[in-house]
C-alpha cells in the first residue's frame, strides 16, 4: 500500500513536469511567432516608405532678354576730330637782311653770290650749300659749308674756301671780304668794296651749322632778279645800295 503511493506521487510529479514543459514551449512559439509578425510589420513600414524619383520634367531655362537696338532716329556720338598737323614751319625769329647782289658771277668782292649751276667761286670766299625743304615754301636747309678765311688766334689765313656740290633743286652761297684797293694797295683810281652790309652778312653766316633751316624771301632762282629798292646805277659797294632780301630761321 505504501508502495502504491509512492508511485501514484511519481507519477503526478511527473505529469506535472510533462504539464510545464508544454506550457513553455507554447509561450516561445508565440514569443516567437509575436516577433516574426513585428519583423513583418517592421519590414512593411520599410517596403511602404517611398523613395520620390526625381521628377522626368526637366526646367526650361529662361532666355535672356534681346537686346533694344538703339534708335535709328537717334543721333549717334560724333567722334572728336582730330586736328591735321599744320604743315607750316614755326617760325617765331625775326627776319635778318640777306646780302644778295650777283647770280652766277663768281668775281665780285663783297658780293653775295646766288649759284643755280656749279660753285665756281673762289678759295678766298666763305660757301654755303642749301637744299630745298619739301612742302615748306621758300624754305631751305643747310647741307653743307666751307669758310674761306680761318682764324687762329691774332691770325687769318684765307684761301681755305672749297667748293661746295650743288643740291638738287638747290643753290650754293658765297660770300667774301672785300678789299679797300685805293688805300690797302696804294691805287690811286682803286675800288673800295668793304662795306658793312657784306661784313654783317658774313658774321651771321659763320653762326650756322648744317641742319639749320631758313624761310629766305627775295630769291628769284628762275628769274635771277636782283632783290634791290636802289638805283640801278647805285652799285653794291656804295652807299645807298640797299638789298631787300631776308633770311628768317626756322626754329
Amino acid at each position: 500500500m505504501k508502495k502504491l503511493s509512492i508511485l501514484l506521487l511519481a507519477a503526478v510529479m511527473l505529469f506535472t513536469c510533462f504539464a510545464l514543459a508544454a506550457c513553455g514551449g507554447d509561450e516561445d512559439t508565440s514569443s516567437s511567432a509575436t516577433d516574426t509578425s513585428s519583423a513583418s510589420s517592421d519590414d512593411g513600414k520599410s517596403n511602404s516608405t517611398s523613395v520620390s524619383e526625381p521628377s522626368s520634367e526637366t526646367e526650361e531655362t529662361s532666355e535672356p532678354e534681346e537686346t533694344s537696338e538703339p534708335d535709328a532716329s537717334e543721333p549717334e556720338t560724333s567722334e572728336p576730330e582730330t586736328s591735321e598737323p599744320d604743315d607750316d614751319p614755326v617760325v617765331n625769329a625775326d627776319p635778318s637782311p640777306f646780302w644778295i647782289t650777283h647770280y652766277n658771277d663768281p668775281a665780285p668782292e663783297a658780293a653775295g653770290i646766288i649759284l643755280t649751276g656749279t660753285d665756281t667761286v673762289g678759295e678766298w670766299s666763305d660757301h654755303y650749300a642749301f637744299k630745298p625743304i619739301e612742302g615748306v615754301e621758300n624754305g631751305y636747309e643747310l647741307v653743307a659749308f666751307s669758310y674761306g678765311t680761318i682764324a687762329d688766334g691774332d691770325d687769318t689765313y684765307n684761301g681755305h674756301g672749297e667748293k661746295l656740290e650743288m643740291p638738287e633743286g638747290g643753290f650754293v652761297y658765297a660770300t667774301s671780304i672785300g678789299n679797300n684797293w685805293k688805300t690797302d694797295e696804294g691805287q690811286a683810281d682803286g675800288i673800295d668794296y668793304v662795306n658793312d652790309a657784306c661784313n654783317a652778312q658774313i658774321s651771321r653766316c659763320r653762326t650756322w651749322k648744317v641742319g639749320d633751316q631758313f624761310i629766305i624771301e627775295g630769291m628769284d632762282l628762275d628769274g635771277q632778279t636782283i632783290p634791290k629798292s636802289s638805283a640801278d646805277d647805285i652799285m653794291w659797294y656804295e652807299d645807298g645800295y640797299v638789298c631787300t632780301a631776308t633770311i628768317t630761321p626756322i626754329v
